[in-house]
């Protein structure tokens, strides 16, 4: 153990490769004593502790799913986030060290709870429930997406898998056709899938949990196919804000993808031409 935390330093100045090592090491450790690596893991330095636990966690996830959600629990971070951020003018950027490292107990949290649902629903169900009211929302998300994924696996039809969703709490909904938009990003290009999956969307009633649903499903990197579907869910979004700034998200895309298919849509539509100028201010 005093040989491992020596080689520490010379990690954190090996980058990526520094980080496979600690993986290798953490992984390790794990496979032959659960307790000592966690301790070791713990008296890594800042920089190093949450990956570590990370690593740890994820190796012990099959065996012991409870004390792999545990391990995630104690991480530091707290929130997820996204490769980019954006700003308050509504430009894009990095985010920080610290941002990227608040978000790692989440991520982690997240796998490891998935995997516990697949082996064990009702044991997943019960710890997730008990845990504080933003951690809980965490966790119940992961059961959802793992519940969603098995259906499809097990050869749902999109049908059932919507009828299943439509019984959910409803702020539990979004978590669950974020995972249903990305099987069939995964597995399928049946047009007709993606039409079935924005009519259902367009069904719901509008509100907070509708706008969130959408915004999952425009988030989802839809492709070409996918773009006049996205456009007209972005419409749908009753917060305004929320509304313009998906809009804008999904018209540079469809730029991208088929400039001529994205200026017909922006002619035809009852957008203010204002709102039709700054658009075609975007770089494509």
């Amino acid at each position: 153990m005093i040989l491992q935390m020596q080689k520490m330093d010379m990690l954190r100045s090996c980058g990526e490769n520094g980080y496979i090592a600690l993986e290798n090491v953490a992984v390790k450790l794990a496979r032959k004593d659960v307790g000592a690596a966690v301790q070791w893991a713990l008296q890594l330095p800042e920089g190093l502790r949450d990956s570590a636990l990370y690593y740890v966690a994820h190796a012990c996830a099959d065996k012991d799913p409870a004390a792999a959600a545990q391990l995630a629990l104690q991480m530091i971070g707290q929130n997820s986030v996204s490769e980019y951020i954006e700003t308050e003018i509504g430009g894009f950027r990095k985010p920080t060290e610290d941002e990227i490292r608040m978000g790692e107990r989440n991520r982690a949290l997240s796998d490891v709870v998935e995997r516990w649902a697949r082996k064990d629903l009702d044991a997943a169900m019960e710890w997730a429930e008990q845990l504080p009211a933003e951690t809980s929302e965490t966790a119940l998300r992961a059961i959802v997406k793992s519940q969603v994924a098995v259906m499809i696996e097990d050869g749902a039809n999109l049908g059932e898998t919507l009828a299943a969703i439509a019984e959910l709490p409803a702020d539990l909904q979004p978590a669950a056709v974020e995972q249903l938009v990305v099987a069939w990003k995964r597995e399928s290009s049946d047009q007709s899938m993606r039409a079935d999956l924005a009519n259902w969307i367009k069904q719901q009633q509008s509100g907070a949990i509708k706008d969130n649903i959408i915004d999952r499903y425009c988030l989802c990197d839809v492709n070409m196919d996918d773009l006049p579907f996205a456009m007209e869910l972005a419409c749908q979004i009753e917060n305004n804000e929320n509304r313009a700034k998906q809009i804008r998200n999904v018209f540079k895309d469809w730029l991208r993808w088929d400039h001529r298919a994205a200026r017909r849509w922006l002619d035809n539509s009852l957008l203010p031409d204002n709102v039709k100028a700054d658009l075609l201010k975007q770089p494509e």
